[in-house]
């Protein structure tokens, strides 16, 4: 995650140093990393939940047999599991309603419906990827960039893939 978003923050601040951008924000994409890192460490302790009542349940599970399932294996209990999921949650809940009133206001939203969307709906109808590419684009890379400080509207963040993903 962090090496998806540092070269993004870094196009950013140098479109911001050469004129072509607003100023340069490090602070406010600092925050939008932090942002993005607990609602995804959320996401995937939400999705091992989701696993472990659907396709996790075999014995022969892939996941359990070459990867670790805390759930499944004991190592917390359902109780335990939750409040390691509120607590890396808090973050980002805090987080995005500080950035309601800046730039990346628009991010929450879209944000907040991928994450519930992916899990109710999108995975279990082997859509799941589709919907990774517009996590990835607009609302990761794109706002990435307008955390730094790069001049792009959030409409082209959605319509164009390559301003999303490049900001080109």
């Amino acid at each position: 995650l962090v090496s998806c978003l540092g070269p993004l923050i870094l196009r950013g601040a140098l479109r911001s140093a050469a004129g072509t951008g607003t100023t340069l924000t490090p602070g406010l994409a600092t925050v939008w990393t932090i942002n993005v890192l607990s609602w995804h460490a959320f996401h995937n302790l939400l999705n091992d939940w989701q696993d472990l009542e659907d396709d996790d349940k075999a014995p022969d599970s892939f996941r359990t047999d070459y990867g670790v399932h805390a759930l499944k294996q004991g190592y917390l209990t359902k109780k335990q599991f939750a409040s390691v999921m509120a607590w890396v949650a808090a973050p980002g809940i805090f987080l995005t309603l500080l950035l309601r009133t800046t730039p990346l206001g628009p991010a929450a939203p879209f944000g907040l419906s991928s994450l519930f969307f992916y899990t109710i709906l999108f995975k279990p109808l082997a859509l799941g990827e589709v919907l990774i590419y517009f996590v990835w684009g607009p609302l990761m890379a794109g706002f990435g960039q307008v955390a730094a400080g790069a001049p792009l509207k959030v409409t082209e963040l959605f319509t164009n893939p390559a301003t999303a993903i490049f900001g080109l």
